[in-house]
């Protein structure tokens, strides 16, 4: 309850920020105590693009190794969203900041345990996430019903209560790749391997899934955008795709 309170504290505010900042050792300390300190070191960091130059780059690789030991928890990934966060999407992104996580996540004998993409239609990952969605839509169901005229406890993170662990790992991930494309700065080699990572024609294939939520779509169709759509270098034959007008007629 303390650091639901802090967040709503921290968010938003320089000033509260970086008096935080000052004791975010302790937060970081406790991100397994399931406490919520994730989202108060993530509302610490988002928007405060100088308090973020003052971070040790070195936290990326810890939050890594901690996916690594700990599992696919998104209270790691929320901090690392927040480290990427633009306001309007075209600020002065901090380009070593989206550097290092891209290459800490995707790093060779790391990428299997923390890259989780589903970029395999006929794969048993995708499977599994077209399963999570469904679960995850009748827990919002029974969840809406049950809470009918009740007063709830509203944290910053309520959007992804009724998401299982890892759903809400693969959707936070991909918003923070997303993230590492951000900026009016040319970030040409991020996109590149972005996309390698990621198909263009993988992610069309997925929001034209009937059976997609909003849950993925959002993120997913926010990482095509900026990895895809908006990107110093045109995705050679995207323009004469027919999934892309396929997705362009039903959006």
């Amino acid at each position: 309850l303390c650091n639901n309170f802090l967040s709503w504290f921290i968010s938003s505010n320089l000033e509260n920020q970086n008096l935080a900042y000052e004791h975010m050792q302790f937060w970081l300390d406790t991100l397994d105590d399931d406490i919520n300190s994730g989202q108060v070191v993530a509302d610490i960091m988002r928007g405060n693009s100088e308090l973020i130059r003052q971070v040790p780059i070195n936290i990326i690789n810890f939050l890594a190794e901690q996916i690594i030991k700990n599992g696919h928890r998104v209270e790691y990934l929320r901090i690392l969203e927040a480290m990427v966060f633009l306001d309007d999407f075209e600020g002065d992104n901090n380009t070593e900041v989206q550097f290092t996580i891209l290459t800490e996540l995707a790093r060779s004998g790391r990428a299997e345990r923390t890259m989780q993409l589903c970029g395999n239609r006929r794969g048993a990952d995708y499977r599994e996430r077209k399963e999570m969605m469904q679960e995850a839509k009748g827990v919002m169901v029974r969840n809406a019903s049950r809470r009918s005229g009740d007063v709830t406890d509203i944290t910053l993170a309520s959007d992804e209560e009724h998401l299982s662990p890892k759903l809400a790992y693969h959707c936070k991930l991909l918003e923070v790749l997303a993230g590492c494309a951000y900026g009016r700065i040319n970030i040409t080699t991020v996109e590149t391997k972005l996309q390698n990572l990621l198909s263009p024609e993988a992610c069309l294939w997925a929001l034209l899934d009937p059976d997609m939520t909003h849950d993925v779509a959002a993120p997913l169709a926010a990482y095509f955008f900026h990895v895809v759509v908006e990107v110093e270098i045109a995705v050679p034959g995207l323009g004469q795709n027919l999934l892309m007008w396929e997705f362009m007629e039903r959006i």
